[in-house]
């Protein structure tokens, strides 16, 4: 009984660590999450200057985010969209947000996550004060299906 017990508390942690694998497996897969990056900017080593990566849904990405904000079109004017994740492509998260996430401003309501080949010229090109909820009000009344719908933190809201 006692060596079942102990087979049994070793396998735990295996079998969680597997169990979160799939979950992300099956929610990149089910949600159809995916990254995109700029044609010139493929990965944060091959980027010319300042290139970025978003992380979303990808039907999110298509209507919300391409032609419809001002840093997105920025910093991604020719998008294509990669399954790979954002840090697989060398791109790192923003740390020093306002909004304690990857992404700089609040307005998208959790759906993305935005990554940095270089979060120091982020900031220098970006300043926080354009980030200011001042703008989000418009952005979400112009797209008000983009911020009322959606899959914060990989939980599907109906």
């Amino acid at each position: 009984m006692l060596a079942s017990m102990l087979r049994l508390v070793t396998l735990i942690p295996a079998v969680i660590g597997v169990a979160g694998q799939y979950r992300s497996f099956l929610r990149n897969s089910v949600v159809g999450n995916s990254t995109v990056v700029d044609a010139s900017c493929l990965t944060a080593a091959g980027c010319p200057g300042l290139g970025g990566c978003y992380w979303a849904n990808t039907e999110f990405l298509k209507t919300c985010m391409v032609g419809k904000t001002f840093v997105f079109d920025d910093l991604v004017p020719h998008p294509v969209f990669r399954e790979e994740s954002c840090e697989s492509l060398g791109f790192k998260p923003l740390t020093q947000t306002s909004t304690g996430t990857s992404i700089p401003d609040p307005c998208y309501g959790g759906w993305v996550s935005f990554y940095s080949n270089d979060e120091a010229l982020f900031w220098n090109m970006y300043p926080r004060s354009m980030f200011s909820s001042t703008w989000c009000p418009e952005w979400q009344t112009a797209y008000s299906s983009c911020f009322l719908s959606g899959f914060p933190n990989g939980t599907v809201v109906v």
